[in-house]
């Protein structure tokens, strides 16, 4: 039980000192019984202190039985969790009405505090490889006999998926662009996605509100133009119709947006606890990075603040064990150059973010910048297509790179997979030449 107990878990002190001693001899390898015991705690004038060798024979003759041993243990950790959370409770009576710390930081304490004690008691425990590989094998089967396809959270478009395996449990994913690009509805898209096949989505909206969500949303279902939802007289019968069955679909999907304008780390922590607590969410997406809001700067540089958002943001994707997809936004070095493409260094404001992302995303769309003619992967330079977007994976830890084609109905914010996109072209990662672009300020 040396994994499950720890000394702390005991009530009584005595009991703890004994504990620790018998932990103290098995880690150097020695004997334990009661002459070591005795011995040992002799040796560092404790003995008298747990009520002499009188008392460790006492206890050796109330043992009834090793077989349960483990269930003992789990009895003393419960016991010990219920005595932390009522010192937990009287401190939360004592500091409410002292009024010694401000609200925010009264509740930061006492989350911090809750964890601890969780995290004592019901940490994730070291595994065998053993158990591991059995795990592992017992998922290879399930995909080769057809009962499940991906391994993560499934994006909704097949070559990104391919690429992938659907998002991964514990990855920060990074989707970065310019504005224009359509960073927010390709998030909103892949929300979507992920909530159609039985995944519940925590979609943190930072920069719009939950109505320019939910415009969006119908436009995407009902393939009506999202500018439509701004003249609502423009909204025919028929129009109306297409909503009322697009929202029966909708409603079904466990979707849950949250608007908070400057949200603050710890209200995400917090918001993101509860609700894998309460629906088992399955992925968190937050639009965007850069509009987190600390409280706290303590003089903090903005590339500082933006290191420690993402930061937090890798620490949230692994401590609730879901995948983080985190919008950001991109510098102004990208339209310096002569294609526009994005790059890694230019992530804006923090170096951070390429270290602490699994994955990261850009969107490039030419036809944004009035660029008619790209080169393919033979060479040829063809005209690019309405809607043309590439999904370039500049960064992904568990595997190579790679760049997708999507097509990009911006009158209803849809991206989606073209039907010639594997048998027309695949555009590479690599930049075109000069002659391919026709340069020109963005619109």
């Amino acid at each position: 039980v040396i994994d499950i107990l720890k000394s702390v878990h005991f009530y009584k002190p005595e009991h703890q000192t004994i504990y620790k001693e018998i932990t103290d001899l098995f880690m150097q390898g020695a004997e334990i019984d009661i002459i070591t015991v005795a011995n040992s705690l002799k040796q560092k004038g404790k003995l008298e202190e747990i009520g002499g060798i009188s008392y460790l024979t006492l206890l050796t003759r109330k043992i009834l039985t090793t077989g349960s041993i483990e269930h003992f243990a789990k009895i003393i950790t419960d016991k010990y969790v219920l005595r932390e959370f009522i010192k937990l409770a009287h401190f939360m009576n004592e500091k409410s009405y002292s009024g010694e710390f401000q609200t925010s930081e009264l509740i930061e304490k006492i989350q911090q505090r809750f964890y601890e004690i969780i995290d004592i008691t019901y940490k994730r425990e070291t595994r065998p490889l053993s158990d591991m590989m059995n795990e592992y094998f017992e998922y290879l089967e399930k995909v080769r006999s057809g009962k499940t396809q991906l391994q993560g959270v499934p994006s909704g478009y097949t070559n990104l998926d391919r690429i992938t395996g659907g998002f991964q449990n514990s990855d920060l994913i990074v989707i970065a662009s310019r504005p224009g690009m359509g960073k927010t509805a390709f998030v909103l898209n892949m929300a979507l996605n992920a909530a159609r096949n039985g995944f519940p989505v925590a979609f943190f909206s930072i920069e719009m509100n939950a109505q320019q969500l939910l415009h969006r949303i119908l436009a995407m279902e009902t393939r009506l133009p999202h500018d439509k939802f701004r003249k609502i007289t423009s909204l025919t019968d028929t129009d109306i119709e297409a909503l009322e069955k697009a929202s029966e679909k909708l409603k079904e999907l466990p979707l849950y947006i949250d608007d908070t304008p400057g949200i603050s780390l710890f209200e995400l922590r917090t918001k993101v606890r509860r609700l894998k607590a309460q629906h088992k969410i399955g992925l968190v997406i937050v639009d965007y990075l850069q509009l987190i809001h600390i409280p706290e700067k303590h003089g903090m540089t903005r590339e500082q603040e933006v290191s420690l958002i993402s930061r937090s943001l890798k620490q949230i994707a692994k401590e609730i064990n879901v995948p983080v997809i985190a919008v950001s936004q991109l510098n102004r070095e990208v339209e310096k150059r002569r294609d526009y493409r994005p790059m890694l260094s230019d992530l804006r404001e923090s170096g951070a973010i390429e270290q602490d992302a699994d994955m990261i995303i850009f969107l490039y769309r030419p036809e944004y910048y009035r660029i008619k003619e790209i080169q393919d992967p033979s060479g040829n330079i063809i005209s690019v297509p309405k809607g043309y977007t590439e999904v370039i994976i500049a960064k992904y830890r568990h595997g190579p790179t790679d760049t997708i084609i999507l097509t990009y109905l911006d009158k209803f914010n849809i991206f989606e997979e073209p039907e010639l996109a594997s048998t027309g072209y695949m555009v590479m990662p690599s930049r075109p030449t000069s002659s391919s672009t026709e340069t020109g300020e963005p619109f």
